[in-house]
């Protein structure tokens, strides 16, 4: 190959390993923003009623971003009546305000919830619920 040759090879290596490093550099921004948990469903018991998730075997999520909201997103529930959610740490404190979790609608609030930290969530019931209501249901304690 001549110098010229040389050259232009030289230069589509460097073009292709920088366009590498550009889609990951894209991909962790996306992930440090924060993610949805998986889908989870909590059987919440009527008249007000709270559970915390990690007594039914949610799993801790661990908060990657500095946003200052956290998240909530219904995916279906068997009472008409509205449901809440908080994210809490494992001493079951609050670390959110209260989020409307309802089928099809994504809710945010103010959190205190530390990055690096993980947390779990609380979910109410209505005080006007009678029987279970059947929650799925996905979180973030940042704001996907």
């Amino acid at each position: 190959m001549t110098n010229g040759g040389e050259i232009i090879m030289k230069k589509k290596i460097l073009f292709g390993m920088g366009t590498c490093m550009l889609a990951l550099g894209i991909a962790g921004a996306a992930s440090a923003a924060g993610s949805w948990s998986g889908e989870t469903t909590l059987d919440l018991p009527g008249d007000g009623s709270s559970v915390y998730g990690a007594s039914k075997g949610v799993p801790y999520k661990q908060k990657v971003s500095g946003d200052t909201k956290a998240a909530f997103y219904g995916i279906a529930k068997t009472s008409s009546l509205s449901s809440t959610g908080r994210v809490v740490n494992s001493s079951k404190t609050d670390r959110s305000s209260t989020m409307v979790v309802a089928p099809g609608y994504k809710s945010s609030a103010s959190t205190t919830a530390s990055n690096g930290y993980s947390y779990n969530v609380r979910l109410n019931a209505d005080t006007w619920q009678v029987g279970t209501d059947s929650v799925r249901f996905k979180w973030s304690p940042d704001n996907p």
